[in-house]
């Protein structure tokens, strides 16, 4: 067959006839015969978007490669183009079914954390540079290796210049990329030799992702497309999704509820085959309704943020139940950090609340009465009117008596991802675009003579009651 001209193909490959045969598992195995000509790929390449559940997963050939190939050699570039605003997740790991050589790259604690091993404990090599690597703008990060010499970049400034531990064979060997996540069996199966706990998932956007001028995200774009210097692609998945100009421009652009009154509802949503609900929230509240939606008789769902942790409500005609976030040590969810929040519930009747990646289920019955989730009206995002609130309906729902105010970003809905302001809105002169945080903040000498700062959203004050002022 001849090759689509609409169909991007990497430069490193346009010379002449090539023959690319890709091992798919479709239960047959084709040859593809692409006769090439003037194609190449656009330059801004392709983009994927990450949940924390989500990753890119490529497995190359095992065989025993040649120093010159993608996958053995002594000398290594990569290249990473990514948006986040999680401190902590994994953006890249390279690593091998056949022994314990491995290398990652991840935000951690907001900077850029590079980890080389060559087998063995005695043989790990970190690296950490950079900083502010979650603020959801743009950021790159190069590495080059020449043998035992490792250069790190970080949005274009060179940050870091190490040396390996002599004495190892610096030709490193991998068959496995993954990026978002690593695969669990790859981890459990190596026993962490090289001790070091899996990383965070990955949450944000990812533009670019070259590992030895492999790309591996026109790879996950195109699995059929094999790299040029005749590496066999053995596998590949994909669970990030795609992003179209929308959808990014959603994730890169949240809002900010001003005040506890103001919200914004969207259409109805169908619940019967099962219920997705996503986005990201940042504030200093400790109580606030985030979701709200009514239904047939009792039917609701309904989720909130009370004493700093996150309860999800919802009732299907047999009594009303509630999934709480799990406790963390030392701050709740009130900590002016972006969390990342997932509701959902399928046809077996399992109901989900995942916080920051951390699962709370609940299995309903198949035998109680009422088992669907049967919804009306308007999903209400932020909050709801004041005299909803004041019902004696909703009082008995949840414990929330005003709406959010902080941050919120990236709702998906169902699989439908709406800009924020495009839904009809209440009281819109106090929900703007972006998010700037709060204005105060309590620090260290903001109450004097031993006064406790409490903070809020848009503003601070200072509790005295135990002190003799």
């Amino acid at each position: 067959m001849l090759c689509d001209p609409t169909i991007p193909i990497d430069n490193d490959f346009v010379n002449g006839i090539s023959f690319y045969t890709v091992s798919m598992k479709l239960q047959w195995t084709f040859t593809l015969i692409c006769l090439v000509c003037e194609i190449t790929l656009g330059k801004d390449g392709y983009t994927f978007t990450f949940n924390g559940t989500q990753h890119i997963w490529i497995r190359l050939s095992s065989y025993p490669p040649t120093t010159s190939s993608v996958n053995y050699r002594s000398d290594d570039n990569i290249s990473i183009r990514f948006s986040s605003y999680r401190r902590d997740g994994l953006l890249l790991f390279m690593g091998s079914t056949v022994n314990d050589q491995f290398l990652k790259v991840e935000i951690g604690d907001d900077k850029i954390k590079l980890v080389i091993s060559f087998g063995g404990v005695s043989q790990i090599n970190s690296f950490v540079s950079g900083s502010d690597a979650s603020d959801m703008e743009w950021h790159s990060v190069k590495i080059e290796r020449r043998g035992k010499i490792v250069y790190l970049y970080f949005d274009n400034a060179k940050v870091q210049e190490g040396t390996l531990d002599p004495g190892m064979d610096t030709n490193f060997r991998f068959d496995t990329i993954a990026v978002g996540q690593i695969p669990l069996g790859w981890w459990a199966g190596r026993a962490l030799t090289h001790r070091e706990t899996p990383p965070s998932s990955f949450v944000g956007t990812m533009q670019t992702l070259e590992v030895n001028q492999f790309d591996c995200l026109n790879i996950a774009a195109n699995p059929w497309l094999i790299d040029g210097n005749g590496d066999q692609l053995e596998a590949i998945n994909v669970t990030a999704t795609r992003s179209d100009p929308d959808a990014l421009a959603n994730y890169g652009n949240p809002i900010t509820f001003i005040t506890k009154r103001s919200y914004i509802s969207f259409p109805k949503l169908t619940a019967y085959a099962g219920l997705r609900i996503k986005f990201q929230f940042r504030t200093t509240e400790k109580n606030g309704l985030i979701v709200y939606h009514g239904g047939k008789g009792s039917d609701f769902l309904a989720l909130e943020l009370f004493n700093g942790e996150l309860n999800y409500w919802y009732d299907t005609g047999s009594g009303k139940k509630v999934i709480i976030s799990k406790a963390r040590s030392g701050t709740g969810l009130d900590d002016n950090q972006w969390h990342d929040v997932i509701i959902t519930r399928d046809k077996s009747l399992l109901n989900q609340l995942i916080v920051d990646g951390e699962t709370e289920v609940r299995q309903d019955e198949r035998s109680i009465s009422g088992k669907d989730l049967n919804l009306r009206g308007s999903v209400y995002i932020g909050g709801v009117s004041y005299d909803l609130f004041e019902e004696d309906s909703l009082a008995i729902k949840v414990q929330s008596r005003v709406g959010f105010q902080g941050c919120l970003n990236s709702l998906d809905l169902n699989g439908q991802s709406p800009r924020l302001l495009s839904g009809t809105t209440k009281h819109p002169n106090e929900i703007i675009e972006g998010c700037a945080g709060p204005k105060t903040l309590c620090k260290s000498g903001t109450c004097k003579h031993g006064g406790k700062c409490l903070q809020s959203w848009d503003k601070v004050k200072c509790d005295c009651n135990m002190t003799s002022y």
